[in-house]
Parts: structure tokens; sequence; C-alpha cells
């Protein structure tokens, strides 16, 4: 019962994600482990950028405060 409910949030949280980043779901509906290998590959795309993000303005403020 509880990997049913993990499957259906990972599902729904797919279908808005491509929703957002896309406009349409235009690719139709993505099931079972697809969908959820999808959502892993996207959420550690946006994981990764975000640490990216944060690593690029850690080192600028560390180089603002040598200077």
């Amino acid at each position: 019962m509880e990997q049913k409910n993990l499957v259906k949030r990972v599902m729904l949280f797919h279908s808005t994600f491509t929703k957002w980043m896309y406009g349409d779901d235009s690719e139709g509906e993505v099931e079972g482990e697809e969908a959820i290998e999808e959502t892993k590959e996207c959420v550690g795309w946006m994981a990764y950028r975000h640490l990216g993000m944060v690593g690029f303005f850690a080192s600028l403020s560390n180089w603002k405060q040598r200077f």
C-alpha cells in the first residue's frame, strides 16, 4: 500500500514537472518504471545544476572578500 502511494506521488510529480518544463504534456502519459526513471533523471539534473550555481556564487563571494 505504501509503495503504491509512492508510485502515484512520483507519477503526479513527473506529469506536473513535464507540463511545467515543456508547457504541455504532448508526449503522452508515461507510466510505471519509465516515469520513475525519468523523474530521477530530472531531479538529479536539477540538483546538479542548483549545486553548480551555489558553488559558483560561493566562490564569487569568496573571491570578492579577498580583493
